[in-house]
């Protein structure tokens, strides 16, 4: 089929939700797309300023970002059939999106166990997990999940098992099934069973590991004789940063996890549906609503982070004012007129001839500065 055609072969079963109902699944479908977009393009630029990356799990937070950013480039292309209700992209480019999607959901949920594994590693092995976790194979591990990830899913590029169609009811391309739903149960459940169950059993360990250092907080706190000790405690101070870290990683493991149950629900819901004529609205409405819960997680991070971590927050915020001062001011022009003198001075690097309308032109380009004396807790 020729890419450039409007690709009309779809499942849903009706046009469309009725009324207003229609203009509010555009709006959610755009607002999740730029907030991903937006949202984790700022974590990025944040994550890679400064002494961030001396750390070996801002790599996998880096990793889940951009693993977020590609699902809200992929969710921008819902965006036009959601208003005109018909895929214009064509049959090759709706498999592909349909394949990229499942991809980038695993390699959010891989990044997420690797950064539950890595903390867990680092609180209850301290001394270990500096020969265990390094940077460099931080790298190696992002990169293999990456690289398996895709391609373990590359099966969803052929219709083996099922054909890929566009759904009006969700405006996005998703799997139908026919009479080989025991193999894509098998399927399904092999890929996101694990991966929920993990996520299940790292997250308790991280909230008993968290438990047993807010108690032990708590003990050495009334150990110490006076209130200033108390508060000015340096292993007092590792401690609460250390439960606040916890917290982070705990709050960030919850949100994927309400997210990804849903997106499983309803792959299984995919699988085993016989006759659609039969659905109601409401199930039509909790269709598009687990469809898109699960791209709920590609930027709610981003919020996880500007609320709960103070240094993300603060660098993230001088950025935005360094980039407004940045464009309200305006650069003066040079004269171009002027003596031979002044430019050979000016050639060789003496600025005290310049004028303050030169000097503060040059202060605008200094203007961008990283945050280096920002140092990420999560």
């Amino acid at each position: 089929m020729d890419g450039s055609q409007d690709y009309d072969n779809n499942t849903s079963s009706r046009e469309c939700f009725n009324g207003y109902g229609c203009a509010i699944a555009s709006c959610i479908v755009t607002l999740f797309s730029a907030l991903a977009i937006v949202g984790n393009s700022f974590n990025i630029i944040v994550l890679t300023t400064g002494k961030f990356l001396t750390k070996p799990h801002v790599y996998f937070l880096i990793s889940l970002a951009i693993a977020d950013l590609l699902t809200g480039v992929i969710n921008l292309f819902s965006i036009y059939p959601s208003i005109a209700h018909i895929w214009p992209y064509g049959e090759a480019f709706c498999i592909l999106t349909h394949y990229v999607r499942e991809a980038l959901l695993e390699i959010s949920l891989l990044m997420i166990l690797c950064l539950n594994l890595e903390r867990y590693i680092a609180i209850s092995y301290p001394f270990r997990s500096k020969i265990w976790v390094t940077r460099k194979r931080s790298k190696i591990l992002i990169f293999l999940c990456w690289f398996v990830t895709f391609v373990l899913k590359i099966y969803l590029l052929f219709d083996v098992v099922f054909i890929v169609e566009y759904d009006d009811d969700v405006y996005a391309c998703t799997a139908e099934y026919d009479n080989h739903k025991g193999i894509a149960i098998t399927s399904s459940a092999m890929m996101e069973i694990p991966g929920l169950l993990i996520l299940s059993i790292t997250s308790v360990k991280l909230m008993m590991t968290l438990n047993g250092i807010d108690s032990k907080r708590r003990r050495r706190m009334l150990a110490d004789q006076s209130s200033f000790r108390r508060r000015n405690s340096t292993k007092s101070r590792n401690l609460r940063k250390k439960l606040h870290g916890f917290k982070v990683l705990v709050v960030i493991a919850t949100v994927s996890y309400i997210t990804l149950l849903p997106s499983f629900t309803l792959d299984i819901i995919y699988i085993i549906r016989e006759d659609e004529d039969e659905a109601t609205a409401m199930f039509w409405a909790l269709e598009f609503a687990f469809f898109w819960l699960a791209s709920c997680g590609s930027f709610a991070n981003v919020f996880v982070y500007f609320f709960m971590d103070r240094h993300f927050s603060k660098c993230l915020r001088e950025m935005v004012q360094k980039s407004k001062k940045a464009s309200q001011r305006r650069p003066a022009v040079l004269s171009p007129y002027g003596s031979s003198e002044e430019d050979s001075l000016a050639m060789n690097g003496n600025l005290s001839v310049i004028s303050d309308n030169c000097l503060n032109s040059q202060d605008t380009h200094l203007e961008v500065k990283d945050c280096e004396h920002v140092v990420c807790n999560a």
